[in-house]
């Protein structure tokens, strides 16, 4: 494995650490060779593969679903790597990726669900409370991290939760894993129905932590209050 400070984040969901940094990092040092391939470039290849990924989930493909994800993963990886090692990063491209992540990730949770109506009904309604428990918890981090930029001149530590890590790799799972586990993980196992104990377990998982940041905020404002 390559090491460097311009391509690697010193802390990382365990699933880019382990299942595509090793392949992601050795792409990058091959395409920064490359002067015309630019990271918007690579963002679109990701978003091609993603929007791919989820119309085969959406017919039933699932294999190819997964395969196609597995790809856009990979080069939603190397974009911003390639950015940071060739100098080449900027505000539009960071909007993009980001713009790009959501339109995948949520396309293929919307072609999961309407497959999922053909045979388990219940994993689309499952799909919704995990894709609405997420969002939440979406809204209450920018709200906790706005709260802290306000209330920090005030306060002498913010607080936050501690996230225990393996080397570089997140120990509690985060969006990207989450995807990953329902998205692959039951392809790879050939077990469909596996889905739906993923999404229930996942969106109880959004809602304790949107309550654990919520607590939070509630003590950060607190503690403003009485300084």
């Amino acid at each position: 494995m390559y090491k460097d400070d311009r391509i690697l984040k010193k802390v990382d969901a365990f699933t880019t650490v382990y299942f595509v940094d090793p392949l992601a990092v050795r792409l990058v040092y091959i395409l920064s060779k490359y002067n015309r391939i630019s990271p918007n470039f690579i963002t679109t290849v990701s978003l091609f593969l993603g929007v791919s990924s989820a119309i085969s989930f959406g017919i039933g493909k699932d294999i190819f679903g997964a395969l196609f994800y597995y790809l856009s993963f990979l080069f939603d990886c190397v974009d911003g790597k390639l950015a940071r090692i060739t100098g080449k990063t900027s505000l539009v491209g960071a909007f993009y990726d980001t713009l790009a992540d959501w339109t995948v990730a949520y396309g293929i949770y919307l072609g999961i669900a309407y497959n999922s109506l053909n045979y388990e009904p219940k994993i689309t309604y499952a799909m919704l409370l995990f894709v609405i428990s997420k969002l939440v918890y979406i809204r209450i981090v920018h709200y906790k991290d706005k709260i802290h930029r306000s209330v920090n001149h005030k306060t002498k530590k913010d607080k936050n939760i501690d996230i225990p890590t393996f080397g570089r790799a997140k120990l509690i799972p985060d969006a990207i894993d989450w995807d990953f586990l329902i998205i692959i993980f039951p392809v790879i196992v050939k077990v469909r129905e596996l889905r739906l104990f993923i999404l229930i377990v996942g969106a109880i998982f959004y809602v304790l932590l949107s309550c654990a940041n919520a607590y939070i905020i509630m003590t950060s404002l607190k503690a403003s209050d009485n300084r």
